[in-house]
């Protein structure tokens, strides 16, 4: 699956992240590591490797591939194919018959938070699920304290479901999350 989305005025690209993709994959998550693992399942040492990031996008672009689950990273646009990964937006969990779903999570690089660029990927994301792989709903679960994904999912039309107690174990504890989701209507 090749194809690239630029937005917020074309000054970051939204693409699939490949195997290729492994060494950026690894320098985001040592760089905001500790920003981001009170929201992420435990992660091991072991899961701070290359050789760990080369296997979790192998198995994320035949995923993708099998129409399961996109992997999608944010760079900057001018150098999409080898420059910094500055976040992603990941589609977990697609299922197709009736449902017609997909789970979706976020992270942006610590530096480039409260710019509105996460909300700029998520709506561009949004335009994929919907309008190329066609689903009908989108579903975010969100730990009740992480305001700004919180504001993301508000921002980009997700509308609020409800508490799920004790949903996700969450850096090695249970979390009660919220879960917010939006659908296309005409799907």
């Amino acid at each position: 699956m090749q194809w690239i989305r630029y937005f917020f005025h074309n000054r970051y690209a939204l693409r699939p992240l490949t195997p290729r993709d492994a060494s950026q994959r690894l320098a985001f998550f040592l760089k905001n590591r500790s920003f981001l693992e009170p929201y992420m399942p435990l992660m091991n040492e072991s899961d701070f490797t290359l050789a760990h990031q080369l296997e979790v996008l192998t198995k994320g672009y035949h995923d993708m591939q099998e129409d399961r689950r996109y992997l999608l990273g944010i760079f900057p646009a001018g150098n999409s194919d080898a420059g910094p990964l500055l976040g992603y937006v990941n589609l977990n969990n697609v299922i197709r018959g009736v449902f017609q779903n997909c789970d979706m999570g976020y992270a942006m690089d610590y530096d480039l938070r409260n710019q509105g660029i996460m909300t700029a990927a998520v709506t561009e994301a949004i335009d994929f699920v919907f309008n190329d792989i066609k689903l009908h709903r989108i579903q975010v679960a969100i730990i009740p304290t992480n305001t700004p994904s919180l504001r993301v999912a508000e921002k980009t039309g997700f509308r609020l479901i409800g508490l799920s107690p004790q949903y996700l174990k969450i850096h090695g504890v249970w979390h009660d999350h919220l879960l917010l989701a939006q659908v296309h209507p005409e799907i």
